[in-house]
């Protein structure tokens, strides 16, 4: 069987502290749905506001990038743009909003799909109930991606199960991971 190295204990505790808060923001949206789904919209409208600040700041201040090719003013009103949009249309952004996720455990099911067979590739005789996981994480997303003509608060809950689901999945294969550590897996 080979063995794992990881490149520090910070990956381990980083997988599990990020699946605690999906668990979390996902009990969230399962509980609170419409009262989540604004606060998203506000939250992430004031990141990239504030985002967007920093780059149109960036391009008038920042004189250390030749003119021509200097992309901040561009990326900057492009962002101005979608945060004004979030910040106003909060009820727009959350009908979208599962299809977005959708789109996210789509990709996520595919990573997990892949480090299942790298737990395959390295002995872990537990690797297909990773793999299955994945296969129902990707499902999951699927779903949310197929049919968005469900009430934008039952999206907003499925979200939420499929946010508690992702961490819950993400402990498990985090979980399987060997203590020891001598090979390289990154």
């Amino acid at each position: 069987m080979k063995k794992f190295k990881f490149k520090s204990l910070n990956s381990v505790f980083g997988l599990t502290l990020a699946s605690i808060l999906f668990i979390l923001l996902g009990l969230v949206l399962l509980l609170w749905p419409d009262l989540a789904g604004r606060i998203v919209c506000y939250a992430l409208g004031a990141l990239i506001l504030i985002f967007a600040v920093t780059r149109i700041v960036s391009f008038f201040t920042d004189k250390k990038v030749y003119f021509i090719f200097n992309f901040d003013i561009v990326v900057g009103i492009i962002a101005l743009g979608l945060a004004v949009f979030l910040l106003l249309k909060p009820e727009f952004v959350m009908s979208i909003l599962p299809f977005i996720l959708g789109i996210f455990l789509i990709f996520s099911g595919i990573l997990d799909f892949q480090k299942s067979l790298l737990l395959r590739d390295y002995g872990n005789t537990r690797w297909k109930s990773s793999l299955v996981l994945a296969c129902i994480k990707f499902a999951f997303g699927v779903v949310l991606t197929i049919i968005p003509f469900l009430i934008v608060s039952t999206f907003i809950r499925l979200i939420g199960i499929g946010l508690i689901y992702n961490g819950l999945s993400e402990l498990w294969i985090v979980s399987r991971w060997p203590k020891e550590a001598s090979g390289d897996i990154t």
